[in-house]
């Protein structure tokens, strides 16, 4: 989660998690309400990294909303942490996690959003599962993952994820009502519903 596959993105390597060329591409609060991400809502920013939608996400849900940053990486969650103080954003909480236990309780979201991580996963079934777990019944999964083009940037062609493979997965994990977003012309976003 806002890792690689052997020993996760350090602290060297945040500049490429939040800049201005991808702020433009991929604007993260926009990005959420177009999603499906309301007031009020718990969120649930799986593999958040250095919070780049985990800060917007906060300001989007309110005050009376709970946005949990999960990921594996310390370091990524100290930073986020020291953003979120700096920006008095008192309804974050930062959970280190496990690749497939993401240490927060059943049902504590009703909004989880995974962006560019899933392609990460060895084992995405298992992965998907653990988050259909922490969202409420009818809860939305947001997954933004590469485009199947060939481009300078993002992973090999071979580690990205068809749309068709994604939404048979999320099925697979107990998600219905898949609903596929243009993001930009390397994203895209399948947005689905915990049955």
């Amino acid at each position: 989660m806002g890792t690689n596959k052997s020993t996760g993105w350090g602290a060297e390597r945040a500049g490429r998690l939040d800049n201005a060329e991808r702020r433009a591409a991929l604007p993260p609060g926009e990005t959420l309400v177009r999603l499906g991400l309301a007031p009020g809502m718990d969120f649930a920013d799986i593999g958040c990294g250095v919070g780049y939608f985990t800060l917007p996400a906060a300001g989007n849900i309110g005050p009376s909303g709970r946005a949990y940053a999960l990921d594996v990486s310390a370091e990524m969650l100290d930073i986020l942490s020291d953003k979120a103080a700096a920006a008095g954003a008192l309804n974050i909480e930062t959970v280190l996690t496990g690749a497939y236990d993401m240490k927060i309780k059943s049902g504590a979201a009703a909004f989880a959003l995974c962006c560019n991580v899933l392609h990460e996963i060895p084992d995405k079934e298992r992965f998907v599962r653990e988050i259909a777990r922490l969202l409420t019944p009818g809860g939305t999964l947001a997954v933004i993952e590469w485009k199947m083009v060939r481009r300078d940037k993002g992973p090999s062609l071979e580690e990205r994820i068809p749309p068709g493979t994604l939404e048979s997965l999320l099925a697979q994990a107990g998600f219905g009502g898949p609903v596929q977003t243009d993001i930009n012309p390397d994203l895209y976003a399948v947005t689905a519903k915990k049955e």
